[in-house]
């Protein structure tokens, strides 16, 4: 009986933690050559960027790695350019868009501290940019589910000296979105760092530039859900950057209900467990 109710605690806790997803947006910049079919298997969604005047993004559908709708489309509030590599660093930086990051320890050592991992390192290497019609961008991601734990991950990197300088200011906000954190790890000419962002009353985030053009950082927004929304981030006036990737993670927030279940069976597997021995010992 009591390994019973054990199976069941764990089929719970299991239910609990297993509405989980990954979404993987990779930036694509016109004439790149991308494959949304990773070698792993697992599916990168690919969003591209047209010509110096740029492309707007209306409601694209996302998928999960496992090629399985996520319920999330992307949008952008204007046209966002893609001519050029957005990560065409000259030493220590992604090379082009043909995925050679054998030049880019610093983007690579960003990304791997961030995730403890260098499944997401080939995000560099996408790009759209905001350089020849700067002006303010709102990005949203539309679906939003209720009840659910996000946390979203914005790849940019300046890789040019031309225009260099200047700090990048992205807000984050969005509908029916709540308890919302913000960091940012910034790589610069010498230095990576956590920085934290001013929370829930002014979730602002801002991504230092540097004299040479040659920085980068990993923007990471966390928030929760209560009723279906959705989520945006906005730059600032005239702000000139570099998008290269985006990665959405989620997970389900049990309800009230799944924890009084849990605890229920774990308090009544406690109960036959002690009656069962208190019977051996008379």
């Amino acid at each position: 009986m009591t390994k019973i109710l054990t199976t069941a605690a764990l089929l719970v806790a299991g239910t609990m933690l297993t509405n989980a997803a990954t979404v993987v947006v990779n930036f694509k910049t016109q004439g790149k050559n991308y494959n949304s079919t990773r070698s792993d298997g697992t599916t990168w969604n690919l969003v591209a960027f047209h010509g110096d005047n740029g492309t707007k993004i209306t409601n694209q559908s996302l998928q999960d790695l496992n090629n399985t709708s996520s319920g999330l489309s992307f949008s952008t509030s204007t046209k966002i350019g893609g001519m050029g590599p957005g990560g065409s660093f000259t030493s220590n930086g992604a090379q082009d868009g043909s995925k050679n990051l054998s030049g880019a320890s610093n983007l690579t050592n960003l990304s791997q501290e961030v995730f403890s991992s260098s499944a997401y390192d080939d995000l560099w290497c996408g790009a759209g940019n905001t350089y020849s019609n700067a002006n303010q961008v709102t990005l949203t991601l539309s679906g939003l589910a209720a009840n659910t734990s996000y946390t979203v991950y914005l790849f940019a990197a300046r890789a040019n000296n031309f225009y260099s300088g200047g700090s990048v200011i992205w807000t984050a906000g969005g509908t029916n979105v709540s308890d919302i954190a913000t960091r940012v790890a910034t790589w610069g000419t010498d230095s990576m760092t956590w920085t934290a962002g001013n929370g829930a009353t002014s979730p602002s985030i801002l991504a230092e530039g540097s004299n040479t053009g040659l920085n980068a950082a990993i923007l990471e927004v966390s928030f929760t859900t209560t009723e279906a929304g959705n989520f945006s981030l906005t730059s600032g006036s005239n702000d000139k950057f570099n998008l290269n990737g985006m990665v959405i993670m989620s997970g389900a927030i049990p309800e009230p209900s799944a924890f009084g279940l849990l605890a229920g069976v774990g308090a009544l597997a406690l109960a036959v467990s002690r009656r069962r021995r208190s019977r051996k010992v008379a």
